[in-house]
């Protein structure tokens, strides 16, 4: 398990854990808020080398197995019969294979490490914050401050797409901003206040009534 961060390995009902403890931090918790962070498709994208770095320090005794298919550089063949086979390698370089019951766990991983990474430089400021992830869902809660800065140290760590910087290592993560999302149960104007238009990209989404955290409603009774 990769508890308290990562809730989608080795947990039993994980996603139910992460909506009811959403929910019920908002409920205690009124001035906090809820963000929302999505990264731009991750699982194809993030860094082999992270990933083997992690697999050495979580599970050392995958390492040889997993290095076997997640080095930084694997070929992959893929056989087209039309009169003849044809063989085609590509080399690639980054992210994990579709279907690849290691790849998910691997990029849970990786992402915990941004979060262990987070959580430290939001601490020497300071801040104290919670984060949820489910996969590539990532929920953070604390007071406005917090989320503030966060955002910025998430911009910095995980640069846009569009941005033209390189995605550092060992995450090679690319931040989606029009994909974040804020809410706090206190509504519009409480956000407005806690978090001005000048301390917030325009592209981050304030949500009115709520939010859907891994598909589940959270918010007024009426969203």
């Amino acid at each position: 398990a990769l508890l308290p961060f990562q809730l989608a390995v080795g947990i039993k009902g994980g996603i139910e854990v992460c909506v009811h403890a959403v929910r019920g931090i908002l409920e205690k918790l009124p001035d906090w808020v809820l963000m929302e962070v999505d990264f731009e498709n991750m699982f194809n994208e993030i860094s082999r080398n992270g990933l083997l770095r992690e697999c050495k320090d979580y599970c050392p005794s995958a390492l040889p197995y997993v290095r076997q298919f997640y080095a930084r550089t694997a070929n992959v063949s893929l056989k087209v019969s039309k009169d003849d086979i044809i063989e085609f390698f590509l080399q690639l370089e980054q992210g994990v294979f579709q279907g690849d019951s290691w790849g998910s766990a691997l990029a849970c991983l990786l992402l915990l490490s941004f979060q262990k990474e987070l959580k430290k430089r939001l601490a020497d400021l300071g801040h104290e914050m919670v984060q949820l992830a489910i996969a590539d869902d990532l929920h953070c809660l604390g007071d406005p401050a917090a989320i503030t800065d966060a955002y910025k140290i998430i911009r910095q760590l995980a640069p846009p797409k569009d941005s033209g910087e390189t995605a550092p290592e060992p995450w090679a993560l690319k931040l989606k901003p029009p994909k974040v999302k804020l809410y706090s149960t206190r509504g519009i104007e409480y956000l407005d206040w806690a978090i001005p238009p000048d301390s917030r990209p325009a592209e981050v989404e304030r949500c009115a009534d709520g939010v859907r955290v891994v598909g589940a409603p959270v918010g007024t009774d009426d969203f």
